[in-house]
Parts: structure tokens; sequence; C-alpha cells
């Protein structure tokens, strides 16, 4: 779908990269699909369409990722769902965009935030980045319908099947999903560190392309690049020796010799 955030993502992302870089990365499962716009810059300005304007759709559109309302249309987003808590009112939507925020532990040290994103991102290493976004997309689907959606169904105040309402929510059930926005904010913004810093090389490389000169990536394997050399160096070495050969026994065409023949 052209419209849905997956796509937005791969859009924003494929206007800072680069393409001999992506070619470093195997060929997706399924094809991305990336659109060639989107319908909803249609009515921005031209100057307001600017590299740092995508960029910055960009990081929203990964803090959208992390955020598993975001993610399924089903029920408005949450808004139609409703639940009690504390003795009050809330749709499901704005308890996690404005309730549970005011409940999360402090950040946790740097120190600790690197450790983890050392841990994390050799796992991203090999997968294209549009590809990733799917990666994470369907992770996020998942933890709406098991830990949000699932402790909901059948469990209406007014006992109706399915996902009715209004929901009374306990203390348990509230801490865990605060642990769950917790969580995915640390992991959301390791993740979008890991963008960020994909994005910076592959600038790094559309500079050094245009220099004429090479850059490693971490994707670049030297078993591959081996491979190719020694494949190279087969066809070249037989054919340098026999050239070498044939100036050693005098039988190499001079090339003054060679110009007058040619010109005869």
């Amino acid at each position: 779908e052209t419209g849905s955030l997956f796509c937005a993502l791969a859009f924003f992302f494929e206007h800072f990269a680069h393409d001999a870089l992506l070619r470093e990365f195997p060929s997706p499962k399924e094809p991305i699909g990336t659109p060639a716009s989107l319908a909803a810059l249609a009515k921005f300005k031209r100057d307001e369409l600017r590299p740092h304007h995508y960029l910055r759709w960009l990081v929203v559109l990964i803090g959208d990722l992390h955020q598993p309302l975001h993610w399924l249309r089903e029920h408005g987003y949450g808004r139609e769902i409703k639940v009690l808590y504390n003795g009050r009112e809330h749709n499901l939507l704005s308890l996690w965009e404005d309730v549970i925020p005011q409940h999360l532990p402090p950040p946790m040290p740097p120190d600790m935030l690197r450790m983890q994103y050392e841990h994390q991102s050799p796992a991203w290493w090999d997968t294209m980045p549009t590809e990733l976004f799917r990666v994470w997309a369907k992770q996020m689907a998942e933890v709406v319908c098991k830990h949000v959606h699932g402790p909901l169904e059948g469990n209406a105040t007014d006992g109706s099947p399915g996902i009715g309402g209004p929901f009374t929510l306990t203390d348990e059930l509230f801490h865990k999903w605060v642990q769950l926005a917790h969580d995915f904010t640390s992991l959301g913004g390791q993740r979008l560190a890991y963008v960020l810093n994909d994005i910076l090389e592959h600038s790094k490389h559309k500079t050094a392309h245009k220099d004429g000169r090479g850059r490693h990536h971490r994707r670049k394997s030297w078993t591959r690049s081996l491979g190719i050399n020694v494949a190279i160096a087969l066809c070249v070495a037989p054919l340098l020796l026999l050239l070498f050969q044939m100036h050693r026994d005098g039988r190499m065409v001079r090339l003054p010799g060679l110009l007058s023949h040619l010109k005869a």
C-alpha cells in the first residue's frame, strides 16, 4: 500500500541511499516496492521538500514505528477501544500517547545504551535498511496483537466477546505496558541511531564515488573480494606470462613495425 508507514519509510530512506552500497546487501526475500512518490507530499511546496525535510520526516516515522498502536488501523488505531484506569476513562490510543509516557522510568545510562546498541546492531548489518523497516514493522504488529490487543480479548466490562468496552485496566497490565513502552523507546533510539549512521555512510560513499575512489563498508565481504581477485588473477597472470615469454624469445612485434604494418 503506497500510503503505508512502511512505504513512506522506504521512500525517505532511499532518497539518501547510494545504489552501489545497496547492491552489497542480499536481495530482499520480498520486493520492497518503494513508491516513486508519496501522495501526502503533493500539498507541500518545492522549498518544503528539501533533504533536511525528508530527514526530519524519516526520524519522525521511525519514532512512529515504535509506537505499537500506529501500525494497525483496526479499531481506529485504538481510538475506538475504551479503557478504565484509576476511575478515569480513556481510549486506548490516548492512554498510550498521553498517560503511559508520564509513568516511564528514567532513561538508561549512556554506557548501558551503548552496550545494548553494540549487542543489537550486528544483527542488522546483513539486511538492507529498507527491508529492516519491514522486519521491525512485523515485530511491532506482533506486539500489538499479543501484548496490547490480546489481553483485552473477551475481557470487556460488559462481558461482550472480542474487544468490546469499556475494559477495566489492572495495575499489573498497566505496568507491563509501561515497561513495554520503555523498552521500545530505548530500542527505537538505538534503531534511529543505526539508520542515521547508515545514511551518513551512504553520503560518504556518494562523495567517494564522485571522486572515483572506493570506500570500505561493513557489508563488503573480504571472502567475496578475494574470490573476485583470484578469478581476475587466473585470467590475467597466464596472459602476462605468455607475453613475457614471447618478449624473451623475440617474438613480440615492435610497436613501430606494427604501426607501419597497419598503415600498409
